[in-house]
């Protein structure tokens, strides 16, 4: 286990969440993300992956129906998306989606959703459409499909961080950061992270939404208040790529509650 002590996180005020700022709370809000490929930031592979997180109960109520609705790409085709993984973290439901089958080369697909109860289809329109515009819900594929799993370089760094919130009245806590060590040519989506304890065990994605500065590591951080201070958590850390291709870190990192 590599952990130390020290570090620093300062946040602005619209922080929310468990591992990175967040949008106004005043609006709602959800992400669709494809993840990021190093080599073709704005395309995804012809096996897509999407993962859909809300950031609040009623835009979680709205990523929960999603497993019941019936979600598709759609171009000159029509492509399914099922589910193939889902979690829960400090209140936010997170879907993992993959489609059931190639999606064309070249082509411009809008992920469609149909079936969902009248209220929750408005605000699935307003969270994502109305916020960001019609791109939103648009990807362009590339001429490949991905089956290669993510390649990890090294076991992953855990470190102890103060984090402070910013804002009318700055707020403190304890909490763990992670930097999991991956090849920069993996086309990464997201990380999931499962923590194990004697209280219990909680999994979460982890989307990847920035590339880190040359020179610097990637990093997420995490609050561990479910657990006691000194209990022993076992981490975790799995990486997915833009095509679900999972691959975990070389073995569970363990570290002490703070």
């Amino acid at each position: 286990m590599a952990l130390t002590r020290g570090f620093v996180i300062a946040l602005a005020s619209v922080a929310c969440g468990h591992h990175r700022p967040g949008p106004d709370a005043a609006k709602p809000f959800i992400n669709v993300a494809e993840g990021l490929d190093i080599h073709m930031r704005s395309q995804v592979p012809t096996n897509a992956c999407l993962l859909v997180e809300g950031f609040d109960a009623k835009t979680s109520n709205v990523v929960e129906a999603l497993q019941r609705a019936s979600v598709r790409l759609t171009a000159g085709d029509s492509v399914a998306m099922h589910v193939v993984g889902t979690a829960r973290k400090d209140g936010h439901s997170q879907l993992l989606l993959a489609t059931v089958r190639d999606l064309q080369p070249f082509t411009k697909y809008t992920l469609e959703v149909e079936g969902l109860p009248p209220a929750l289809d408005h605000l699935w329109r307003d969270a994502t459409i109305g916020r960001f515009g019609r791109d939103a819900l648009t990807f362009s594929t590339s001429g490949r499909r991905d089956s290669l799993p993510p390649r990890w370089k090294s076991q992953p760094n855990v470190t102890e961080a103060r984090v402070y919130l910013h804002g009318p009245k700055t707020r403190a806590w304890t909490a763990m950061m992670m930097s999991p060590q991956v090849d920069e040519d993996t086309a990464t989506l997201a990380f999931l992270v499962t923590l194990t304890g004697r209280t219990g065990t909680n999994s979460w994605f982890v989307p990847v939404d920035s590339r880190p500065e040359p020179g610097r590591s990637l990093w997420f951080w995490f609050g561990v208040d479910e657990y006691p201070k000194g209990e022993r958590v076992l981490a975790t850390v799995t990486a997915i790529d833009v095509a679900c291709n999972r691959q975990p870190a070389p073995s569970v990192v363990p570290f002490t509650a703070p």
